[in-house]
């Protein structure tokens, strides 16, 4: 197996099928490169490394700022921002990653967008965007008498 090759990307939108394959569609047009196949990874830049919860924190900072209310959950090398239903973004403490609400063909690839964790506001805002979306398509899921949303 060869080694992965590296292209330094601005904020984009990956799609993730099950197995794993990746692509990534760059939301800039003043970078080339497009979309990525599975054996290229993003690579944003070099920043500074900060702790996946740090990241997530900062990120929920932001967000309250744009009075959205967020939770931080961590364990295992992420943290997770649960911030609507259906909207979580996770971390590593380089990049943010959620998904977009898009599907691509008829593999119903999920695109995922991301963004450097070293900018947490531009993070929140897009973030925000992907939130009005989804408060728009209707209520929330009432929980049931166990917790869980019905099926």
């Amino acid at each position: 197996m060869s080694e992965p090759t590296i292209r330094a990307m601005e904020p984009a939108t990956v799609a993730v099928d099950a197995g794993g394959s990746t692509e990534v569609a760059a939301l800039s047009s003043s970078i080339g490169g497009g979309v990525m196949s599975g054996d290229e990874i993003p690579a944003i830049g070099r920043q500074k490394a900060i702790t996946p919860v740090r990241a997530a924190r900062r990120l929920r900072e932001e967000l309250a700022a744009l009075n959205i209310a967020s939770d931080v959950h961590d364990g295992y090398g992420l943290a997770l921002v649960s911030v609507w239903f259906g909207l979580v973004v996770w971390t590593d403490g380089q990049v943010f990653r959620w998904w977009a609400g898009q599907e691509m063909g008829r593999a119903r690839l999920r695109r995922y967008a991301f963004c450097p964790a070293g900018d947490p506001v531009m993070a929140a805002r897009r973030v925000a965007d992907r939130c009005v979306e989804l408060r728009e398509r209707g209520p929330v899921p009432v929980p049931g008498p166990n917790g869980c949303a019905p099926q």
